[in-house]
């Protein structure tokens, strides 16, 4: 995930995944540039020496992206 996020491509399980979601019609939330922006200002998104799976602070920036774009898709969000 950590390379995908440097390169900007859709590639490994990443890229599978979503690859699978668009070809069956499911929709989905893709974090990828929230994510990948934060990353390459430098944020420190994954375990140490775990290039695939999130640190709080990656975890943290997920859920804020989420909340952002549930409040925008979904009206039941607001207050």
């Amino acid at each position: 995930m950590e390379e995908e996020l440097i390169t900007g491509k859709r590639e490994g399980f990443y890229g599978f995944f979503i690859n699978m979601l668009e070809q069956r019609g499911i929709p989905y939330i893709d974090t990828h540039y929230a994510l990948m922006d934060r990353f390459r200002n430098g944020e420190e998104l994954f375990l140490k020496g775990d290039p695939v799976h999130l640190n709080a602070l990656g975890s943290w920036a997920v859920a804020e992206f989420l909340y952002k774009e549930l409040k925008t898709r979904h009206h039941f969000l607001q207050k």
